[in-house]
């Protein structure tokens, strides 16, 4: 039977690729891709290294991660779609822009997301099935975070990015 998760995990793909891993809203670890292969922003790779530093500086097993998360949803409930499309309908957007918009689009599905994470996590950990993706806002969790980090009892976040 498998013990109660202990932390999560959260894993930012694309542009900067990221892992952090929080435990009761304390930072346990957290590392760029690009930090270990001494490549700028490591575009579009997988936080292959970063993961395993984290979960190596967290003294964590990935059996115990309580989730991965990333924000899906804005890519699958048409917020993304409308958010190019306004941008299309306002400025004068090149074809380059809209194809890479349109394989954004493509790419950030839900299974292509649970795919990729299982294949990855599989070649580092010979992991047969991830920890249960939570999709999460990106913006919330900058919050969340800033929140539980403070010494307040209430607050009020706001993040820009």
């Amino acid at each position: 039977m498998r013990q109660k998760a202990s932390f999560f995990i959260g894993i930012n793909l694309g542009m900067d690729p990221t892992v952090a891993l929080v435990k009761d809203g304390v930072v346990l670890s957290c590392s760029e891709e690009e930090r270990h292969m001494r490549l700028k922003h490591a575009a579009n790779l997988y936080p292959v290294r970063a993961l395993r530093y984290c979960m190596e500086e967290a003294n964590a097993n990935p059996e115990d991660a309580l989730c991965v998360n990333w924000d899906i949803p804005s890519y699958t409930d048409g917020r993304m779609k409308a958010f190019y499309e306004d941008l299309r309908n306002t400025y004068d957007v090149d074809d380059n822009t809209i194809k890479w918009q349109s394989r954004n689009l493509a790419l950030n599905n839900l299974s292509n997301f649970q795919d990729k994470h299982r294949f990855e996590w599989g070649k580092i950990f010979g992991a047969k099935a991830i920890p249960p993706i939570h999709f999460i806002g990106h913006h919330f969790v900058h919050a969340f975070q800033a929140f539980h980090q403070s010494n307040f009892d209430n607050a009020i976040c706001v993040t820009v990015d």
